[in-house]
């Protein structure tokens, strides 16, 4: 049954009170999907107001694995930096990379703000706006290096690499099924391979595995599309270890033939 309108302005009233001296927060919103969340917390009567669909800011990504600096690092670089974010790996491609981030640097600054460990880092950069510039400062080889880059977007980046991808396979004359598998695969089938292209020039055969290319495993069709695509800007032929059948065998992926 609705409830009389003075009632339910009453009860609208006593909610902006509440949320003004902080009584009713936010803590009630959940995800609904990568790009917005409902706000449950303006939600007063389920007939009398639909939920409020709110923007959610996306976090800023520099496309790195790090970790922090603790005494054993210190002891292994002679005690000449104590503390920092140590990068384990660089995402080819993104930012950091674009920016000429490499594995083995320490961050200790990011945009002004001191870094003391990973997590320091971690939530410094998901606090900026992607499309942001901002300078780090690394410790490399001895000495402090001034790096700048721009703030990127993981799920952005991930469009990319995958619209990338898929044309470099159009390109090589390769099919791949790119559903995601169980992670305890490894390697990629090949589903069909044109006629007249370079992978078929190559000998690659439709139901191959590809296990490896350019000594590299192999268990996803992304990677492999940008070592085939990095051969080709480099016209450099690109090994290749398949599994055929029962047997595996190495093929020599090569371009501009068909």
């Amino acid at each position: 049954m609705k409830q009389p309108a003075i009632l339910y302005e009453m009860r609208i009233s006593w909610l902006i009170v509440a949320f003004i001296l902080g009584t009713v927060g936010l803590a009630s919103a959940y995800e609904v999907d990568p790009d917005q969340y409902i706000d449950q917390s303006f939600v007063i009567d389920e007939e009398a107001a639909p939920p409020v669909a709110v923007s959610r800011p996306e976090k800023g990504w520099l496309g790195l694995s790090i970790q922090s600096v603790d005494k054993n690092f210190t002891a292994a670089l002679g005690g000449r930096v104590s503390n920092g974010a140590l990068v384990a790996d660089v995402v080819s491609g993104g930012p950091a990379d674009r920016g000429g981030v490499k594995v083995g640097d320490i961050i200790l600054d990011f945009a002004g703000n001191p870094v003391a460990t990973a997590t320091d880092l971690a939530g410094i950069v998901a606090d900026y706006q992607p499309g942001s510039r901002v300078t780090l400062i690394v410790w490399r080889d001895g000495r402090k290096w001034e790096l700048d880059l721009t703030v990127g977007i993981k799920a952005a980046f991930k469009n990319d690499r995958i619209a990338a991808a898929e044309k470099a396979a159009a390109d090589f004359g390769i099919t791949f099924d790119w559903s995601k598998k169980d992670s305890r695969e490894f390697g990629l089938k090949v589903v069909d391979v044109k006629d007249s292209s370079p992978a078929a020039a190559s000998g690659l055969l439709s139901g191959d595995v590809i296990m490896q290319a350019g000594q590299k495993d192999i268990d996803s069709a992304v990677p492999l599309c940008e070592i085939l695509d990095s051969g080709a800007k480099q016209n450099k032929p690109v090994l290749l270890l398949v599994k055929r059948q029962k047997s595996n065998l190495f093929l020599v992926f090569r371009f501009g033939v068909k």
